[in-house]
């Protein structure tokens, strides 16, 4: 939470919470995700079609990381 209600800590404009930004929504978009993402993501995975990358490495890492893949 803020320090100051409605009010961004870092920036300090008016925080605003979308329409959509609440536990039923998650809900309904974790239900997609398991039945409709996750189960491709299994296949291309089974298959080796499938490559991650940790995208909290940094960019400069990442970039190598994926360029590396590309070449190969």
């Amino acid at each position: 939470k803020p320090k100051v209600e409605g009010v961004c800590d870092a920036c300090g404009t008016t925080l605003i919470q979308r329409n959509d930004d609440n536990e039923e929504s998650l809900k309904v978009r974790l239900k997609h995700y398991v039945e409709d993402t996750k189960p491709l993501l299994d296949y291309y995975e089974d298959r080796k079609l499938l490559v991650n990358f940790d995208s909290l490495v940094g960019i400069n890492v990442l970039l190598d990381e994926i360029s590396q893949f590309l070449e190969k």
